[in-house]
């Protein structure tokens, strides 16, 4: 049988392939400012065109994830798609996928986004004191006795100064079979700063989730995966709380990107979700990662207390990300702790320890980022929830901001709310114990004539809004004194 010529073929696709590129150029110049533009149109990420782009075959198949419409389904077969994993409760699909099933899906009525299956990577830029922590203990004496933290990591070393008996569940997303240890270093550290024997919360309980490899890389698929575990077995293992010390930065609107779908439907089912910033903030504006970008979740800076008990020191880490969020304006982060040069439980024979022994400590090692100023609101989360169970996710949120001290001169977009301070904080849950759900996602910022203004996205279910007093959150005249983001017009 005579093979047909599929020049034309390859070269309509090329064309309609190209023309899914101008539109989507036009979609990220629009995204700022147009809420939920154009909501029939199918989001394909400019970089999975461009892999299609440079494919030298029509039957190249590149790793993707599909993220469907509230409420749709695709069929259980789809030629042209090879799937390795499905989540209903996120409408989340993962697989490989041709050129030709490229197009069809762009035009399917039921898929929201079509993204490649993104490398993301550890926060890590190669505490607890100056906290208040230690003073809180005291005169609370909370521990995060009964609360549960999924850690959506590197993996758990056996070795690290943690009990065993605490940590409930190890899933491993990255090695079939595997037993979720930590090659790469970054988790032990994270866990070890959550609920290690000198971490905020030494009594709390882990759920270990790894996901990334031995060189602190891993994918958005078993992101996703680890997200859908989490939710699923909440009630099974008491999870109460998931950091996320991890991310990438991100190229399109929080609204469509597959992890923070993602973040929000673990947010809706009452986890409390803690993200990191990111390490990207010597570039300036707009650096927060993916899915710190969220305004739901609450998004952890960096803060370097040198060391000292005394916070009039302390100052934000040049690395540290900046807000507000690319293309969406999202007023990040939502505030800092800190996270430079912590020591912590290292992981033997890890790359971390192998390749930096000029971090390796009596008791660890050293590390710093927003991975671990992360790992510090987490721990100080399991803290309020021993404190008051029923604290809800928006509660403890705006605890923390409430609560953070305000670093008078310190730009809102490097800062957020302010420093963390866990005295203080739980003497406001004593407070706020009782409020329920609320519309806690963290403003956008918008430019109007006389100056720069706040505004909340609309309130999830007609739930009213607590931080509508943004003077009490993020200080006086924090977001009008600011000048430069806007200098350039």
């Amino acid at each position: 049988m005579p093979v047909p010529d599929n020049s034309m073929g390859r070269k309509t696709m090329r064309r309609r392939l190209g023309i899914l590129i101008s539109t989507l150029a036009l979609i990220a110049l629009a995204t700022g400012m147009v809420l939920g533009a154009a909501p029939e149109r199918v989001k394909v990420s400019t970089e999975l065109v461009q892999l299609f782009e440079n494919a030298t075959t029509d039957d190249t198949t590149i790793p993707v994830v599909i993220q469907l419409r509230e409420g749709a389904t695709l069929p259980a077969a789809l030629e042209g798609f090879s799937e390795d994993f499905r989540s209903s409760k996120l409408g989340a699909i993962t697989g490989r996928l041709d050129r030709q099933t490229l197009e069809q899906l762009s035009q399917a009525a039921d898929v929201l986004t079509i993204t490649e299956d993104r490398v993301l990577r550890a926060n890590l830029d190669v505490a607890r004191a100056a906290t208040n922590a230690d003073i809180a203990w005291q005169r609370y004496g909370h521990t995060g006795r009964g609360v549960t933290v999924a850690l959506i990591d590197s993996g758990l070393s056996p070795n690290a100064a943690l009990a065993e008996e605490r940590v409930l569940a190890r899933v491993d997303f990255v090695e079939d079979g595997g037993q979720a240890n930590d090659g790469f270093g970054h988790g032990t550290h994270i866990a070890g700063i959550v609920a290690g024997d000198k971490g905020l919360a030494p009594e709390a309980n882990l759920v270990v989730l790894r996901v990334l490899d031995a060189e602190g890389r891993g994918q958005l698929s078993d992101v996703l995966a680890a997200m859908d575990w989490v939710i699923t077995h909440r009630d099974e293992y008491g999870i109460d709380i998931v950091n996320l010390s991890l991310g990438y930065a991100p190229r399109m609107s929080f609204r469509y990107d597959p992890v923070n779908i993602a973040v929000r439907r673990a947010w809706a089912a009452g986890l409390t979700v803690v993200a990191s910033a990111g390490n990207r903030g010597r570039d300036g504006s707009m650096t927060i990662n993916a899915p710190g970008n969220d305004p739901l979740v609450i998004t952890a800076g960096a803060i370097n207390d040198f060391n000292t008990i005394a916070r009039g020191d302390d100052e934000v880490t040049t690395y540290s990300s900046r807000g507000p969020s690319w293309g969406d304006f999202v007023v990040k982060p939502d505030l800092v702790a800190p996270g430079n040069r912590i020591d912590g439980p290292v992981a033997p024979g890890s790359t971390l320890a192998t390749e930096h022994p000029e971090k390796l400590t009596d008791d660890g090692i050293e590390l710093s980022g927003t991975s671990m100023a992360a790992g510090v609101v987490s721990g100080t989360a399991a803290l309020l929830l021993e404190r008051h169970p029923e604290l809800t996710n928006d509660a403890i949120k705006a605890v923390l901001m409430r609560s953070a001290e305000k670093l008078e001169g310190v730009d809102v977009f490097a800062r957020g709310a302010g420093y963390l301070d866990v005295e203080a904080a739980m003497e406001l849950s004593d407070e706020m114990s009782d409020v329920g759900h609320f519309n806690s996602s963290s403003p956008l910022v918008a430019r109007h004539p006389a100056g720069i203004s706040l505004y909340l996205i609309t309130p999830r279910d007609g739930r009213p809004a607590l931080l509508t007093g943004f003077d009490k959150v993020y200080g006086d005249g924090a977001i009008w004194g600011d000048g430069i983001l806007w200098a350039d017009g």
